[in-house]
């Protein structure tokens, strides 16, 4: 397509819209996605109209992201609040670095990420500002094994005002339990369902993070929400002074002694789900019906 040229020699305002448009309609249709991976010039998903970085929420839901829409990430949004990254192609998150401002990152079932693919998203040289990550919800939903421990410390220790963690279908475990106890105490939320986290790696994040209240560790086998919540020494025996809500144990080793700790030392709990334990019976629910007042949903 030819394209009309001003006395300037640069394209006239009217062409430009055109082509936003065209890049705008290419990156965001479904059939299409992909056909048009990075702007050539200041137009595009990447920019405003006026040529300007994106701010905000940048979701690539209908992309095909790999790993040159990555790094025109990195180079263009410098300005993202949030990034919405499912079921993307690439290998590499190391330009998520860049992304100085960003507070929310989803990124959910990235089957091809590399082994060190966290560990690379942090910034390398502990600067002043290493710590001082703006990150404080993170969702790897069913990205597998390559995110674990290692990675997922890293992060956690650069961006100390984590308040939500969603890591259901990844290779973590108790390492970062820990991580969390050591440098998380914002932390709200977490969910390590159908992971390898135990009662123990509960306990370490219990210790540090006094405002957790909604706690998923369904389907977790080595797991009791009695090694997770109590704290047991040879002096005493007591439990955490977090004001839970919401527990899934769902499909645990869940037992009917349970039930009387969560009683003792969580009356705040409103929605349990013990769905599946095989060692829970009606003795435990009658417990938890006497005990926990403000229960409003028990599956």
């Amino acid at each position: 397509e030819e394209h009309t040229i001003d006395e300037s020699g640069q394209k006239n305002l009217n062409q430009q819209d055109k082509d936003c448009m065209l890049w705008k309609s290419r990156t965001t249709t479904e059939h299409m996605s992909g056909n048009m991976l990075l702007p050539t010039e200041k137009t595009g998903i990447l920019y405003n109209d006026n040529g300007s970085p994106i701010e905000g929420e940048l979701n690539t839901e209908c992309w095909i992201v790999n790993n040159s829409v990555m790094v025109g990430i990195g180079k263009c949004g410098r300005f993202l609040s949030r990034l919405i990254l499912v079921s993307p192609q690439c290998n590499t998150l190391s330009p998520l670095k860049k992304l100085l401002n960003l507070r929310f990152l989803s990124i959910k079932n990235a089957k091809y990420l590399e082994s060190k693919a966290l560990v690379r998203a942090v910034p390398r040289v502990r600067s002043r500002n290493f710590g001082n990550g703006m990150l404080v919800e993170v969702d790897f939903t069913g990205c597998g094994n390559n995110i674990e421990d290692q990675g997922m410390s890293m992060l956690l220790k650069h961006h100390r005002s984590m308040s939500k963690v969603v890591v259901p279908h990844t290779g973590i475990s108790d390492g970062t339990g820990e991580s969390l106890g050591a440098y998380c105490q914002k932390l709200q939320v977490v969910n390590f369902a159908h992971t390898n986290i135990t009662s123990r790696g509960i306990q370490l994040m219990m210790m540090g993070c006094p405002k957790v209240y909604d706690i998923n560790v369904c389907a977790c086998d080595s797991m009791t929400a009695r090694g997770a919540l109590v704290i047991i020494t040879p002096d005493e025996t007591r439990t955490f002074s977090n004001k839970l809500v919401s527990l899934n144990f769902a499909r645990t080793q869940f037992r009917n002694t349970c039930c009387y700790w969560l009683c003792k030392g969580y009356p705040s709990l409103k929605f349990l789900d013990i769905s599946d334990c095989q060692d829970t019976s009606d003795a435990g629910v009658i417990e938890l019906s006497r005990g926990c007042r403000k229960i409003e949903h028990l599956a």
